[in-house]
Formats: C-alpha cells, structure tokens, sequence
C-alpha cells in the first residue's frame, strides 16, 4: 500500500504473469488505516464499537447498579476506546 493523498494512478507491480492487488485498508494497532490517509473509516469503526459498549452499560444500568459503578464502567471501557490514539490523529490535543 502506498500513503498518498495524489490522485495519479500508481505502477502496478507484478511477480511472474500475475499482478499483486493493491490493499485498500490496513489495520495496524487498531488503527485503520487508507492509501490516502483520510480517518473516516477509522472513526466508523470506533464509532461502532463505542456504542455497543454503550448499550452494554445501559444495560447495566438496569440492573441497579450504583451511580460510581457505572462512571467507573465508562471511564475504564468507552473512554479508553476514545482517547486511544487520540496523539496520532490529533497531535495539538497531546
């Protein structure tokens, strides 16, 4: 995968008679990562996550758990997910 954001078409490489595909998405560290370095699908994905662990806790919230419980669920589940790799995409924030 070449990081790029031109819009000119690449070389295609090929070994023996068949050409090698192009990836359009790596995963690396949990981060997903494109060929033009954009952050939406990472965001989706992060995103998706975030609220399934959301719904985990209102779940949890039904079952009348106490008020430090919960905050202590959302600090040690979903805001880990939102600060991971905050200092990548957003250097200013460190």
């Amino acid at each position: 995968m070449i990081f790029s954001r031109k819009r000119s078409p690449y070389y295609t490489h090929i070994i023996l008679v068949a050409p090698l595909l192009r990836a359009d998405l790596i995963k690396d560290l949990s981060f997903y990562l494109s060929p033009t370095l954009f952050i939406k699908h990472h965001l989706n994905i992060t995103i998706e996550r975030s609220l399934k662990i959301l719904g985990f806790i209102k779940l949890s919230k039904n079952l009348s758990i106490s008020a430090t419980c919960l905050r202590t669920l959302y600090f040690s589940l979903l805001r880990s997910i939102f600060t991971y790799g905050s200092v990548v995409w957003y250097p200013c924030l460190a």
